[in-house]
């Protein structure tokens, strides 16, 4: 390894701690906190079980581009497509269902905190931006529920 690469490497290596963290805290026993799945995360759930053994959903249309969500609205087909995806890989489970919002929620703070590198060009800001929205209530209690309103 060159001398770049380790510096730079050295340079990361409290990010990447934050981000392997942020990992372990919003994943830690997923499958009991909350205690169940709520009806929103249920539909999602059934919804992204049918794509991801059939490329239909409920109702039988192919791969839809919004879901109809408990008759009542449209819903945006991010949340069901990516824990399709989860479920495809991995057997179905309440932590399963919930694990894509992990991810979204830890990518959001990675996000976070290149924004606020490219703004502050600052280190210790940087870590501050990481772990303040590692901390965020709603960040933390929205990444640990299959809802769409943490989605893009």
């Amino acid at each position: 390894m060159g001398k770049d690469f380790q510096k730079k490497l050295k340079s990361w290596w409290p990010f990447l701690i934050l981000i392997v963290a942020s990992v372990l805290l919003y994943s830690y026993r997923l499958d009991r906190v909350p205690v169940h799945l709520n009806q929103d995360e249920l539909e999602f759930s059934l919804n992204a079980y049918s794509i991801s053994k059939t490329l239909t959903d409920e109702s039988g249309r192919f791969l839809p581009f919004y879901f109809w969500h408990l008759n009542a609205f449209w819903a945006t087909p991010v949340v069901v497509y990516l824990a399709s995806m989860f479920l495809r890989l991995l057997p179905l489970a309440e932590a399963t269902i919930r694990l894509p919002s992990v991810l979204v929620g830890v990518s959001t703070i990675g996000f976070l905190m290149i924004l606020s590198q490219k703004i502050f060009k600052n280190k210790f800001l940087t870590l501050a931006t990481g772990f303040f929205a590692v901390t965020t209530p709603v960040l933390f209690i929205h990444s640990r529920l299959l809802l769409d309103n943490l989605y893009p």
